[in-house]
């Protein structure tokens, strides 16, 4: 496959959509990110994107848009940081602190109403300020940071081990019942992996509570470990009434779901917190995930970021980043190359496929939509292995 032709198809196909979605991974912004990303490469996209950058400020202006990470202004600010962190925007141009004001009250409310997911809230919105505390060092939204610190270990749910606390946190699954989810997009992944940002940058004074929260976070999760390993190392969920009980039920191979999220928390819970084996177990984990290769049995059915085969190879560009062995390069071009076979086989656009209607459909956005699929094929277009990545702070890979 000619990558050059099929990132210019993407790129033409983005600029005559007039989708309604605002949002970073579900819509325009994230389109317009890989137009400004792709324009590096084709500079006659440039004007393009900034005239489609435009139209989204004007939006949000007229009709402020959701809160959340996924669909909201709390993705859409992340990715303003991000086009200014690359030069891809201008230095002068600054978020409004009404935006900060109003993602400050619906972190409350997502807070009130015990909702901690990444996608749709808590946790999505506090990735947005801890990325302005980093750009600004503003005072108030460090005391934002310290509240949400303190509100999450509140609403864990703590199980005593002997001398050491387990810290796990409930929620509802789509069926209604109470569940432990181990996942990335949804569960203790992202709790763990924003526990360690927050080492990064908060004072000495809050470190015991923060080393506390990880290590019993990472304790529940490695509980779970499946007893005979086939499909995967980790369900993805555990139910409440079968908490530390044998585990059955495998997970798929993707960035949503799957050993991956637990992977990731293990990595960079290692960084801060060395010589409790969590380097060896992500290793070992990753490792074991280059040999996933069977499409069906791991739930590869479309090329797109999300649980598709994309996400998927960028998920072991990260890990050979992070590891160096040799196996998670070679996966890395194979599920690039599953990714390009999937393009040929249907149309471009067509990048999701539902399970309901048994149809592949054309999806806005990063996550199930051709905006993450082109960023993950333009990736592939930089010689070293640390020019892939500059985007994945934007899906939690650095």
């Amino acid at each position: 496959m000619n990558t050059e032709r099929v990132l210019e198809n993407i790129a033409d196909r983005i600029i005559v959509r007039e989708g309604n979605d605002l949002g970073l991974l579900s819509g325009a912004m994230g389109d317009v990110l890989f137009l400004f990303e792709y324009s590096r490469f084709n500079h006659i996209y440039r004007d393009k994107a900034e005239s489609i950058f435009n139209i989204i400020l004007d939006r949000i202006q007229n009709t402020p848009p959701h809160y959340s990470y996924c669909s909201g202004l709390a993705g859409i600010g992340m990715g303003v940081l991000y086009l200014k962190s690359q030069k891809l925007i201008s230095d002068d141009f600054e978020i409004g602190e009404e935006i900060d004001e109003y993602l400050q009250k619906s972190l409350v409310s997502c807070i009130d109403k015990g909702n901690y997911d990444f996608l749709h809230g808590a946790i999505g919105i506090a990735f947005y300020f801890i990325e302005r505390f980093i750009q600004t060092k503003s005072a108030h939204i460090k005391s934002v940071l310290i509240f949400l610190m303190r509100k999450i270990k509140e609403s864990a749910t703590v199980f005593k081990d002997k001398d050491k606390s387990i810290y796990a946190w409930c929620t509802k699954n789509k069926n209604g019942q109470e569940v432990f989810d181990l996942s990335l997009a949804h569960g203790c992944s992202h709790i763990i992996l924003l526990l360690c940002r927050l080492y990064d940058i908060l004072d000495d004074n809050y470190r015991p509570d923060l080393r506390e929260m990880i290590i019993g976070a990472v304790e529940f999760v490695l509980h779970h470990q499946l007893p005979n390993p086939r499909f995967s190392y980790y369900p993805y969920s555990v139910q409440k009434e079968e908490v530390f009980t044998t585990q059955h039920t495998a997970s798929r191979l993707s960035w949503c779901y799957g050993d991956f999220g637990i992977v990731l928390s293990l990595i960079h819970a290692d960084k801060i917190l060395p010589n409790h084996g969590f380097y060896d177990k992500a290793k070992a984990i990753a490792l074991f995930m280059t040999k996933r290769r069977n499409l069906s049995e791991n739930l590869v059915v479309d090329p797109c970021f999300c649980h598709g085969a994309s996400g998927v190879s960028a998920i072991f560009a990260f890990l050979y980043k992070k590891i160096k062995n040799k196996e998670m390069l070679n996966s890395y071009f194979y599920w690039l190359e599953v990714t390009n076979k999937m393009l040929v086989n249907n149309d471009i656009e067509l990048t999701y496929f539902n399970p309901t209607t048994a149809k592949f459909e054309k999806h806005e956005g990063m996550l199930t939509g051709i905006g993450g699929v082109g960023i993950v094929l333009l990736s592939s277009c930089y010689k070293t292995i640390e020019r892939k990545l500059p985007w994945g702070k934007l899906f939690l890979l650095e």
